[in-house]
């Protein structure tokens, strides 16, 4: 059965949407404030679980999880390790953790951020097939589908918001100021096989030289909060570093397109193929996010050019592209092996 979180904002998932401004019984140590996990847990409405065996304690909730291990100074969250500045604590039947901790909790109440890329633009018409402009079916199917994601809760902004030209570059360059979670360039496309149709979404080629985007990218910084597990480092190393980034970047592409893909199948049957493809475009290989560029449907196939232009078809397909979205985000974010 598939699972789609995020379509209601009210209930359970709108109670996670607080302010961590107090702490869950405070307590004093040797080292300085703490807060009950535990507690910070029922009064948020989130699920606790304590291994006794292992020591860990997980924080969870359908918009992500936490887990502590007592005795340590690290813990998992959103899939990276990461160091408060004291260990936590297991007193008195309660496992205890630095306030510090509460900044990094609102992660799991944090909404989900996507960067929308409406292809081509100005002069850059795209695909041309008699009164349709690929550039302007982008515009309109980005903007619908950054309501239909705005509507679920989801903080999106788009590359471009009108008919303006954008270089590849700019595009990138947007993208990695924002520092969204995902990006997503929408394109239709076009063949000089007229019966060619289908909807499509490519990832990162698994062929792409990781060496020469590793090193690329070596002289920039670390960024957000790693930058302290790598500050200093040599240039090899952080090399190495967006190496390791770009391996898994590639690694949730992948599954990202596959959820896309599954939920518009889904939405609008098997009448036309479904298509996941690596390729080694400039918006993919250089964000540092996971990215799909996904390609809507042949402007050059009359049948499929004829739906994207019919109201009825193109909502269907827009609200099943963000649930495609939206199921990945659950996924990632509260599975564990992800």
């Amino acid at each position: 059965m598939r699972r789609f979180w995020g379509l209601a904002t009210t209930g359970f998932a709108a109670s996670l949407v607080v302010v961590f401004a107090t702490t869950a019984f405070p307590r004093e140590s040797a080292q300085g404030p703490y807060f009950s996990l535990r507690q910070l847990a029922t009064d948020r409405g989130l699920d606790f679980v304590w291994d006794p065996v292992a020591r860990n304690a997980t924080l969870s909730g359908p918009l992500g999880f936490a887990r502590f291990h007592a005795g340590s100074e690290y813990f998992l969250s959103e899939g990276r390790l990461q160091r408060l500045p004291e260990k936590v604590l297991f007193s008195g039947g309660e496992v205890l953790a630095p306030r510090e901790a509460l900044t990094t909790l609102k992660g799991l109440s944090k909404p989900l951020r996507v960067m929308i890329d409406p292809g081509h633009g100005g002069r850059d018409f795209g695909a041309i097939t008699g009164a349709s402009r690929e550039k302007e079916i982008t515009l309109q199917v980005a903007r619908d589908l950054a309501s239909e994601l705005k509507a679920n809760g989801v903080r999106v902004r788009l590359t471009r918001n009108s008919d303006s030209a954008l270089t590849l570059a700019d595009r990138v360059s947007l993208v990695n100021r924002s520092r969204p979670d995902l990006f997503v360039s929408v394109h239709a496309n076009a063949s000089a096989t007229r019966s060619l149709e289908g909807f499509e979404v490519y990832y990162l080629s698994p062929e792409t030289d990781d060496y020469l985007l590793a090193d690329g990218r070596a002289d920039k910084p670390i960024p957000g909060e790693e930058a302290f597990l790598w500050s200093g480092a040599s240039r090899q190393t952080r090399a190495i570093y967006w190496d390791l980034r770009q391996a898994d970047n590639r690694r949730q592409s992948l599954r990202l397109a596959k959820e896309v893909v599954e939920s518009v199948r889904q939405a609008i049957g098997s009448g036309s193929p479904f298509r996941i493809r690596g390729a080694r475009f400039y918006v993919l290989k250089w964000t540092e996010c996971p990215a799909v560029l996904v390609e809507i449907g042949y402007l050059t196939n009359r049948r499929e050019e004829k739906k994207l232009k019919h109201s009825v078809y193109r909502k269907k397909l827009i609200k099943a592209v963000a649930e495609g979205l939206i199921n990945y985000a659950y996924e990632r974010k509260t599975d564990r092996n992800f």
